[in-house]
């Protein structure tokens, strides 16, 4: 065995022992916010799990409609959580045989995605894992949904770790820190430790960006498009949020191109163009053709119409939004309505901005990171981040 192949091993030996650890952290961390969270805690759990149970008991997808038992489970299992005493929605004193009679502010009633038609590929999988359990408890079923998420959780920290590991090849200690920064994320645990369509979104986003920067390094293959433009799809036809894509991707593909010698670029300038094309037409025909996408295209109309482009019905402004998108991020779980203290957040807030910039404007990379790989990295997550407060003021207009 030569010194160069004792070394690769090496390398390869200690990126599987930091992928094991963070694996299993991120498992641990998911079953222990799961368990200690109250069911029916998290945002728009309710209705979530409530499309995936109709999924389960529906013979086909087109027959998916409420179901009048369902409806008094889960009402009874409201009450039964206090789910008015630790939400701040209030329930009334008798408890109603359907969750059409809650009151119309109720978040319940509000965020009921088999009432407004918004199907979700995210429901997909954890209906395979309720399927086994469907006549149990509603509080099991809602734990093994939360499972089903954990898991989605785990393979999105076993390709962030690819991502980090392929931009810094021979740091697999710098790739397993940049991974722990997203294992331990409070908010990020919290969220993909719940009943959602987020999680099986953000996994389909971070394949994504690795059939991205598998295209940087390589260029492209029938693997890297079939998960830039498959995710994307999936993404979007998940949740609304993920719309940031679409431009991402158009504007990687130029930007690739761009990076190109010129001299290949007399040989390959159709190639690039019809790739561009193939991208933004199956992004956008996805986006507008599924239910979220028809969701926020009535949304916009309603924004247009209102004129609402700088604060919305509920005198949210656009920095607020973002002020509110930063706390969010860091720790503020949802429902429980549980911050942490305001200096806690400046703190945060001013780090957040000082680590940024480094990133962005630094000169030097000790890991031996790609020129390119910040800027792929920053322009996904400064997309994601204006479109999801876009999206934010937007529900907030509709």
């Amino acid at each position: 065995m030569t010194l160069e192949h004792s070394v690769q091993e090496t390398k390869r030996a200690r990126r599987v022992r930091w992928l094991g650890l963070l694996v299993a952290v991120t498992l641990a961390r998911g079953l222990v916010y799961a368990a200690i969270t109250p069911p029916w805690q998290a945002p728009d759990e309710p209705g979530h799990f409530e499309y995936v149970w109709l999924i389960a008991h529906s013979p086909t997808l087109g027959s998916i409609q409420p179901d009048p038992e369902l409806d008094r489970e889960l009402i009874a299992s409201l009450y039964e959580w206090r789910y008015g005493e630790l939400t701040g929605y209030s329930l009334s004193d008798t408890m109603p045989d359907s969750l059409e009679k809650l009151p119309a502010w109720n978040a319940v009633q509000r965020s009921r995605p088999v009432v407004a038609g918004r199907f979700s590929l995210s429901y997909v999988w954890p209906t395979l894992l309720l399927l086994a359990a469907r006549f149990q408890d509603i509080t099991v079923q809602l734990y093994l949904v939360r499972l089903s998420s954990i898991l989605i959780n785990v393979a999105i920290v076993w390709l962030a770790f690819r991502i980090f590991a392929r931009l810094v090849p021979d740091r697999p200690d710098v790739a397993a820190l940049m991974t722990a920064v997203i294992v331990f994320l409070p908010q990020h645990t919290f969220i993909n430790s719940a009943a959602g369509d987020g999680p099986f979104a953000e996994l389909m986003a971070t394949l994504v960006l690795y059939g991205w920067v598998y295209v940087f390094q390589r260029g492209f293959s029938l693997w890297a498009l079939l998960a830039i433009v498959g995710g994307t799809a999936a993404a979007i036809w998940s949740k609304t949020t993920a719309g940031f894509l679409v431009p991402l991707n158009v504007a990687l593909i130029a930007w690739w191109g761009w990076r190109q010698p010129r001299r290949e670029w007399r040989y390959r300038r159709a190639l690039y163009a019809l790739l561009a094309a193939l991208v933004l037409v199956m992004t956008v025909v996805v986006w507008l053709q599924s239910p979220i996408g028809l969701y926020v295209g009535r949304a916009m109309g309603s924004l247009a119409d209102d004129q609402l482009l700088l604060v919305d019905r509920r005198g949210l402004s656009v920095w607020d939004a973002l002020l509110m998108t930063h706390d969010s991020f860091w720790a503020w779980f949802g429902w429980l309505t549980v911050p942490i203290g305001e200096r806690w957040y400046g703190a945060l807030l001013l780090l957040t901005t000082v680590a940024g910039a480094g990133w962005l404007v630094g000169r030097h990379s000790v890991a031996g990171v790609p020129r390119w790989g910040p800027v792929l990295m920053a322009s996904a997550f400064g997309s994601a981040y204006l479109i999801f407060v876009w999206v934010a003021i937007l529900n907030g207009s509709s």
